[in-house]
């Protein structure tokens, strides 16, 4: 007596259907914790430390640095909701260089790593204000970095 394998009804064998969903799950697990899916980049923010020193150094303006991720639900939301304001946006820019540091990779190579442990930044997201040669001024963390973007705009 010849066993059948169990099939749907196009045919195909369930197990190389659920063998299929879990290689997929794993590659986008592997993926995500490769970095993949970094923080998009806010429009008028440099990108990276470096960017952002270099303008800070030629304006003579303090630095606003967004430490994020784009695996980060706070700092997507304080990206949505506060910074993206046309009001909170134009007070950033006249005021100060704003930065952003993508963590999403958590591999020893993300250069980013060594900025966020030369400020301390130890949650997501994290704002510091750094004055032009790198210095640490402020530091705002999570629900506080909202409302301190907020303020500026007042």
């Amino acid at each position: 007596m010849q066993e059948q394998a169990q099939a749907t009804k196009s045919g195909m064998p369930i197990g190389w259907i659920v063998a299929v969903l879990l290689v997929a799950v794993a590659w986008a697990g592997a993926y995500a914790l490769r970095g993949g899916g970094s923080a998009e980049v806010l429009p008028g923010w440099a990108d990276g430390m470096p960017a952002g020193q270099q303008i800070a150094q030629e304006t003579d303006k303090p630095m606003v640095a967004l430490f994020t991720a784009g695996w980060c639900p706070p700092c997507k939301e304080l990206k949505k909701d506060v910074l993206t304001k046309d009001d909170v946006n134009e007070a950033l820019q006249a005021q100060f260089v704003p930065v952003q540091i993508d963590l999403t990779d958590q591999s020893a190579n993300n250069p980013n790593l060594e900025v966020a442990q030369r400020y301390g930044v130890q949650y997501l997201p994290t704002i510091v204000v750094i004055s032009p040669d790198g210095k640490p001024i402020e530091m705002y963390v999570g629900e506080h970095a909202s409302a301190w973007a907020s303020r500026l705009a007042d």
